[in-house]
């Protein structure tokens, strides 16, 4: 079974994102009829800096790839809100919520963070992910909710992820002959100063000890090897120099 894997397309990074986007989704099109691919994982960064962006190019995706499965967790660019659009409103963390379920719902493209997807013996599942520390040296918390249900955002966002990820790794595959999980930000570096904007690097081992396949984004950099039997993935996507993995698990 063929997946194909993409991450940190960031949709509004500049002017000329709209045909960066339109010549890189004909390109999977091709490609996901040609190898016989049996869906899309979009391992998040979506956007850039607005909730539009986010819907508009989860749109894109899904007008460019109908009837495929498309699968998705979100990165820290997708919960950015910049400037003054029609989804300033969002303010609210769960206006926001509810409102990303209803746009995953309406192009039907599946959330992991909602439940594991099955495509014939191989179960696919992911969680959105977040920084290795509390408050990492980012732009993100100028750009989001300052604080979710009266805790610091960046604070609550890790709790929840660390909850979400210890009951994945509870969830017994054994019925299944491959497992594939995938998450935004990556719990490794080969970069002591990206080590801030790594995921909790103590996951990274019970990830690979439990799953086949890891995939992963945020850094933008490419990987593509074998560890302790698991084939730990990163497509290099770069904002607008967007790229893709076709693997077969």
């Amino acid at each position: 079974m063929k997946l194909l894997l993409t991450s940190d397309t960031h949709y509004g990074h500049s002017a000329k994102t709209h045909q960066i986007h339109e010549k890189f989704l004909a390109r999977l099109a091709r490609e996901v009829n040609e190898h016989d691919v049996q869906a899309v994982i979009h391992a998040g960064d979506w956007a850039s800096n607005r909730q539009d962006q986010f819907y508009r190019t989860m749109k894109m995706f899904r007008n460019a790839l109908p009837g495929i499965p498309i699968l998705a967790v979100r990165g820290n660019h997708d919960l950015w809100q910049v400037g003054k659009t029609k989804y300033a409103r969002m303010q609210m963390h769960q206006h926001l919520m509810d409102q990303h379920q209803a746009w995953f719902k309406e192009l039907d493209i599946h959330h992991l963070e909602n439940g594991p997807k099955v495509i014939g013996d191989v179960i696919i599942m992911g969680f959105d992910g977040w920084y290795n520390l509390a408050n990492p040296p980012t732009n993100d918390a100028d750009r989001m909710v300052s604080n979710i249900e009266g805790v610091p955002a960046m604070t609550y966002l890790a709790g929840q992820v660390y909850k979400k990820l210890d009951d994945l790794l509870l969830t017994d595959v054994s019925a299944y002959r491959k497992s594939v999980m995938v998450t935004h930000h990556p719990p490794f570096t080969e970069d002591p100063y990206y080590l801030d904007y790594c995921a909790n690097a103590n996951y990274f081992q019970p990830i690979k000890d439990k799953f086949d396949v890891f995939c992963t984004g945020h850094s933008h950099h490419y990987w593509n090897e074998t560890q302790d039997d698991c084939l730990i993935l990163n497509s290099g996507s770069h904002y607008d120099k967007p790229k893709h993995i076709i693997f077969d698990v």
